[in-house]
């Protein structure tokens, strides 16, 4: 018996940060997500979902604090980041294994800022 194997999922995200320099502590973050086709249920007449492959980016800062600084913390990170960069319309999900089907989010982009302590 030959045995057939499928893409159930596959996910590549690589990040580069400025070491030293004018830029020190920016960095830029990339990857993309693929998931194959998949059977949202364990009945075998449902609907399957069709696989997709989305594209993720990040550009962000860090940047150590001086000790002794009026908030206490000891380091800055602000970041953006960007999720279905080409804003691929894809299936994420269904609802109880249903045919009613449910789309992943548009291109999204979400600045976050926070302080480590």
């Amino acid at each position: 018996m030959r045995q057939v194997y499928n893409l159930d999922k596959f996910t590549l995200w690589s990040t580069y940060y400025v070491q030293d320099g004018l830029f020190q502590g920016f960095g830029l973050g990339g990857g993309i997500f693929a998931y194959g086709d998949r059977n949202p249920t364990i009945f075998e007449n449902a609907a399957e979902i069709p696989g997709y492959v989305r594209a993720d980016a990040a550009v962000y800062y860090n940047r150590l604090l001086q000790p002794g600084n009026w908030l206490g913390a000891k380091a800055l990170n602000v970041a953006l980041n960007i999720r279905n960069l080409l804003d691929h319309r894809y299936v994420a999900t269904s609802y109880n294994g249903s045919n009613s089907f449910f789309f992943g989010e548009p291109f999204t982009v979400q600045g976050t800022v926070g302080l480590r302590f």
